[in-house]
């Protein structure tokens, strides 16, 4: 790319961002700026796998005084996820490790079709019409429910734009 101040390259995202359960707040920092070198020497004690970044999940530092354990999130690259899905001894404890999934009240799950929450962790145990709201089944393409304009919509309307 040269040295073309206009043609700026930013490397997309690889990152996988983990969840670290149940970590006793007395002692862990309370700043997440010292959270990142405190888990990333933990880390790398334990399983020998480095970290990009730490944060807590609940960034409010008052609501967290009030409780006696937290979430971490920790940012590790692709490579290294399989080391630490199987736990990480942190403090002496071993606690489970899983994928973090970022949600916000406006994400849509495109299984149950409803706000709040990402498709992969749905607590919904049927699938969603996202036309009729009626529940379906994941292998069948189309609604099957016979009134739902979702399962009709093969069929060619009268006047509407052949493409």
């Amino acid at each position: 790319m040269g040295e073309n101040p206009w043609a700026q390259f930013i490397l997309a995202l690889t990152a996988v961002q983990l969840a670290r359960d149940a970590l006793p707040l007395w002692f862990l920092p309370q700043d997440e700026v010292e959270l990142f070198p405190y888990l990333r020497q933990a880390i790398l004690n334990d399983k020998a796998t480095p970290i990009v970044s730490a944060r807590y999940l609940n960034p409010s530092r008052d609501s967290r005084g009030t409780k006696q354990a937290t979430l971490v999130v920790v940012t590790v690259d692709p490579q290294h996820v399989a080391a630490l899905t199987s736990g990480v001894i942190i403090l002496s404890q071993k606690g489970k490790v899983e994928l973090a999934f970022s949600a916000s009240r406006s994400s849509l799950c495109r299984n149950c079709c409803r706000y709040g929450h990402p498709t992969l962790q749905c607590p919904a145990t049927h699938p969603t019409c996202p036309i009729c709201a009626l529940h379906r089944t994941r292998s069948a393409p189309r609604c099957q429910n016979p009134t739902c304009p979702w399962s009709q919509n093969n069929k060619r309307v009268i006047s509407s734009c052949p493409t």
